[in-house]
């Protein structure tokens, strides 16, 4: 066993990553590959941009599938009554903690459809409001029965910023469709890179792009041990 370690230390030793968010969001990770030998880049490839919000409907509950959502909207002081928040997992469960307030559902899933169906059976014939993304895939919304109770509110869009990526780099790590889809603005991705995409939207991005989906993994959890093991499962 000893051995076997070893030479799983050699083997991944001086690989190249490629992570699509900002340093100061990947710190613990980057640590963790520093450690492990690793040469690392962190860019976002995409720039956010704020959507006012013009009307606010009054619904049974607010649902938001990512920290950003939580941001844009609480940053423009809605009065949410006695609406119920829910959450696509635990990370967007903290940033929404971190204000104050509290989930009263979050997913337990990195199954997006799973969440949405878990999700909508809480709720039963409740009307949600989901704060998105302007280019929202719309996978939670998707698994209402009733699309009438359902209410999308655009409060960010995300903004391309292209950036070409040393082409050698041998794992690629995408965190959202947008990055994805910004990366291969600039960039191609040959067929001996490995990908690690967070989310099912991500996956499904690639791979209408044509990219193989055995080039492509998916963590098992989005938080930074979920990706250190992703990263280490593709070597």
């Amino acid at each position: 066993l000893p051995e076997k370690i070893v030479e799983h230390i050699h083997r991944i030793s001086g690989k190249s990553v490629f992570i699509s968010r900002e340093t100061h969001e990947s710190s613990t990770l980057n640590r963790w590959l520093s450690n492990l030998g690793f040469t690392i880049e962190n860019k976002s490839l995409i720039d956010l941009k704020k959507l006012t919000i013009k009307f606010l409907p009054k619904t049974d509950w607010i649902f938001f599938s990512s920290k950003h959502a939580v941001e844009f909207f609480f940053m423009q002081k809605p009065d949410i009554g006695n609406a119920k928040i829910g959450c696509i997992g635990k990370s967007t469960s903290q940033k929404i903690r971190e204000l104050g307030l509290k989930a009263d559902f979050i997913g337990q899933s990195t199954d997006t459809k799973l969440v949405g169906k878990q999700f909508s059976a809480r709720v039963g014939l409740g009307t949600v409001l989901f704060p998105v993304a302007r280019e929202s895939m719309r996978t939670i919304q998707w698994q209402f029965p009733k699309q009438q109770n359902v209410i999308d509110m655009p409060i960010y869009a995300a903004l391309k910023v292209p950036h070409i990526v040393a082409e050698g780099t041998e794992i690629l790590v995408f965190t959202s469709p947008s990055n994805a889809e910004s990366y291969l603005d600039k960039n191609i991705i040959s067929p001996n890179q490995k990908i690690i995409a967070m989310g099912e939207a991500t996956q499904k991005s690639l791979l209408k792009a044509k990219i193989k989906e055995s080039q492509i993994s998916m963590p098992y959890t989005y938080d930074d041990l979920g990706l250190l093991r992703a990263i280490l499962n593709v070597l």
